[in-house]
């Protein structure tokens, strides 16, 4: 088994200037984000919640971070079970809940735990995004509307300005039924 991933590096072009950034994902036990998941595999009751953090480490506050796609699998690559949970920067989860902060180098949210029939682990995988506050158009600021995504903005953006980001095992306590 390959080890986690949890942090990426991510060459990003902003305007005329060029910048290496390091963002990153974590794992956190409660919503006051302040109690790292630090070992893994992380066990978590079915009946909780996963509260997920992407960061850009950068001084520059015109950074924005975004998750651009999350899906979990029972595996540590992308096979033919996945869930997603965020696509085109919308989420796909019903229990999706959003943690809006005023620091825009940082996005939070969670969802609920859930697992997959026959599989005792879960790993989540997340393509992030980084954008310039001025850049227009902004995919770190689109909107949803319900389940639709404006597509525009999604095919401006520079594959370059992404990292993917994994985290994981999450495993469950014995005797848990799916």
């Amino acid at each position: 088994m390959r080890p986690s991933v949890f942090s990426s590096t991510l060459w990003l072009r902003v305007w005329l200037n060029q910048g290496k950034y390091k963002v990153s994902l974590h794992l956190f036990k409660t919503k006051a984000f302040n109690d790292p998941v630090t070992e893994f595999p992380y066990e978590v009751d079915l009946s909780g919640r996963l509260y997920i953090e992407f960061v850009v480490d950068s001084k520059d506050t015109s950074l924005q971070v975004s998750a651009d796609s999350c899906y979990s699998s029972p595996t540590d690559t992308k096979g033919k079970d996945t869930y997603t949970i965020i696509k085109n920067s919308c989420p796909m989860d019903t229990t999706f809940q959003d943690f809006t902060l005023l620091d825009k180098r940082k996005q939070r949210f969670s969802i609920h735990v859930f697992k997959f029939d026959k599989h005792p682990k879960v790993f989540l995988f997340c393509d992030v995004i980084v954008c310039h506050k001025d850049s227009h158009p902004n995919k770190c600021t689109q909107s949803c509307d319900g389940k639709r995504v404006k597509r525009a903005i999604s095919e401006l953006e520079n594959p370059r300005n992404r990292a993917r980001l994994s985290r994981g095992p999450i495993v469950f306590p014995q005797g848990t039924r799916s």
